[in-house]
């Protein structure tokens, strides 16, 4: 019996080997989507309760079956765990799955199983924290920047794109100027150095158009102005996070502007505590009740009129707010790093097609959400979700439309 028969033969045992295999990466994905947000580490503690803090014994951190088991209920504080959890590990367990079936059937290398698996994880996780907090983590895409360089170093015929005819034009033509390196007497050694400059040459790629379009998107729409519902005016800033009568200020509450850029309040009634044992100097102090002050907070910056300090020198600052103003953005930087990291590993070319894709899925499900606002509350989906959504499809398609009959052909 020859290789390939015997895999045949076992094919069942490997199906079910990816479908196991899937289930405990998304578990994983679960913790990576609630500790990342919260910049919590990903070894320690060990997996727990976040209401009781107990801690999970090893049965119960079997993917799928635990929480059916449990009756989406902890063992020890009786509180509901949320059915994200089984969700994502059986979503994850189908995804790898049927990844495993595209690339045997369509007798792609075996190797390409390991960018695969990774690339569908980190847009799994993207996509759920994105949806959930309005944020993509740097921790997220940079591990996953330095895995798409090191699987093109390791084992460049796994690559997951087709060579890039515009690389190759790039490096042949527009780089003649430069002299050429050396030919080293290893062909495989030379091979791991022109996919891992192809690699980076994808990720720069998609990265500077967009980026481009972000920049043009803030000069043609720049800002956006809100003005709070009488009530619901009550501003707090501390060192994590600017938090609205409580909630955390996201996306201009429906429309599209960013966490990310600069936030403009007209403010009043105006308390301001710096934290003991910092260098900050004496806060302003609060004008009358019938005047209101300039709050502009950039990141970790703030400036209260003319007065400036870091947000990591605040004890407490809570203000009543009169209107505020916040960029808008057609595109995220998250989004632009998440992006730049698939044309990492599927390649430029690619990496475009799921762009248009994403856009598209983007665009209708948008309109439909719109439209329903009508009568329903005002909710909206980030572009992260639609990212991964397009990213899978052309994984299991490998050729961007919706082909996955073509999985298990």
């Amino acid at each position: 019996m020859t290789y390939i028969e015997t895999i045949e033969a076992a094919l069942p045992l490997f199906d079910l080997f990816a479908f196991v295999f899937g289930a405990c990466v998304g578990s994983f994905l679960n913790v990576v989507i609630w500790r990342l947000p919260r910049r919590e580490s990903l070894i320690s503690p060990p997996s727990h309760c976040p209401q009781c803090d107990r801690r999970l014994r090893p049965w119960e951190n079997i993917p799928i079956l635990a929480w059916l088991w449990l009756r989406a209920r902890c063992a020890g504080c009786g509180n509901r765990i949320s059915v994200r959890y089984p969700l994502v590990e059986a979503f994850a367990a189908a995804v790898f799955l049927l990844l495993w079936r595209r690339i045997w059937n369509h007798d792609l290398p075996l190797t390409a199983l390991a960018p695969a698996f990774f690339l569908a994880a980190t847009v799994i996780a993207a996509g759920v924290i994105d949806a959930e907090h309005r944020i993509i983590p740097d921790r997220l895409t940079g591990t996953a920047l330095l895995a798409a360089l090191a699987f093109a170093g390791l084992w460049p015929e796994s690559r997951l794109g087709g060579a890039e005819a515009v690389f190759n034009l790039f490096a042949q033509n527009l780089l003649g100027w430069i002299p050429s390196l050396p030919a080293t007497p290893w062909p495989a050694f030379n091979q791991r150095i022109e996919v891992w400059l192809e690699t980076l040459f994808a990720v720069v790629g998609v990265a500077l158009p967009l980026l481009a379009l972000r920049q043009i998107g803030r000069l043609l729409w720049g800002r956006v102005g809100y003005a709070p519902a009488a009530g619901k005016n009550l501003l707090q800033v501390t060192p994590e996070a600017i938090l609205l009568n409580g909630q955390p200020i996201a996306d201009g509450e429906g429309t599209t502007a960013r966490t990310t850029g600069s936030r403009t309040f007209q403010v009043r009634h105006l308390e301001l505590a710096t934290a003991p044992g910092t260098d900050a100097p004496e806060p302003p102090a609060a004008k009358l009740e019938t005047q209101a002050q300039r709050l502009k907070i950039s990141g970790q910056a703030i400036r209260i009129d003319n007065h400036r300090m870091s947000r990591h020198q605040l004890k407490r600052l809570v203000a009543e707010v009169v209107e505020w103003t916040a960029p808008r953005e057609v595109l995220g930087l998250g989004d632009i790093k998440l992006l730049a990291v698939i044309g990492g590993f599927v390649g430029l070319a690619a990496a475009l097609d799921i762009v248009f894709l994403s856009s598209l899925l983007g665009v209708t499900v948008g309109g439909i959400l719109l439209a329903m606002q009508k009568s329903h509350r005002n909710w909206t989906l980030p572009y992260a979700p639609y990212i991964a959504f397009a990213t899978l499809v052309w994984l299991l398609s490998g050729t961007g439309p919706l082909a996955l009959w073509q999985v298990f052909r």
